[in-house]
C-alpha cells in the first residue's frame, strides 16, 4: 500500500482496529490514531496513540470510527485535526451522508462497511 496518503483514525474499537491491523501488516506507515479510550490490544499496537500533533494535510484521508451515538462529540473535538479538502470515510452504521455533511460542511463524505477480514488484508467494504 502506498504511503502517499495520510490516514488519520478517528476512533479504534473492533472495527477500527481491524483495519489498523491490516494496514500496519501491509507496512503503511502514514496512519495516525486517535481513541480516547485506547484498549489494551490498541495499546500493544506498533503506533503511537493520540500524538500531541496531528497531521492535517489537503491529501488526508480521515475514517471515523467511532460510536455512532458519540460522532457528534468527537468531530465537535477534532474539527480542528480534518482539512478542509480531506476525503472522509464514515463506518458509523445509521448515520447519513447528510447528517454528516452537515457536521463537516464541505467535506467529501463516503460511506464504508468493511468487515473484521481486514486485520489480515482480506476485508470486503462496501462503498456508498
Amino acid at each position: 500500500m502506498p504511503n502517499s496518503t495520510p490516514i488519520l483514525l478517528i476512533g479504534a474499537g473492533k472495527m477500527g482496529q481491524a483495519m489498523l491491523k491490516g494496514w500496519l501488516a501491509s507496512d503503511f506507515s502514514s496512519i495516525q490514531v486517535l481513541e480516547n479510550f485506547p484498549s489494551d490490544a490498541l495499546k500493544s499496537l506498533p503506533i503511537e496513540l493520540n500524538p500531541s500533533t496531528v497531521i492535517v494535510d489537503e491529501n488526508q484521508t480521515v475514517i471515523l470510527a467511532v460510536k455512532p451515538q458519540n460522532y457528534r462529540d468527537v468531530l465537535d473535538e477534532h474539527q480542528a485535526n480534518i482539512h478542509p479538502n480531506a476525503m472522509v470515510v464514515s463506518i458509523l452504521a445509521g448515520i447519513s451522508i447528510d447528517a454528516l455533511q452537515n457536521a463537516l460542511p464541505g467535506r467529501c463524505i463516503v460511506r464504508a462497511m468493511p468487515n473484521t477480514p481486514a486485520t489480515i488484508g482480506q476485508g470486503l467494504t462496501a462503498l456508498c
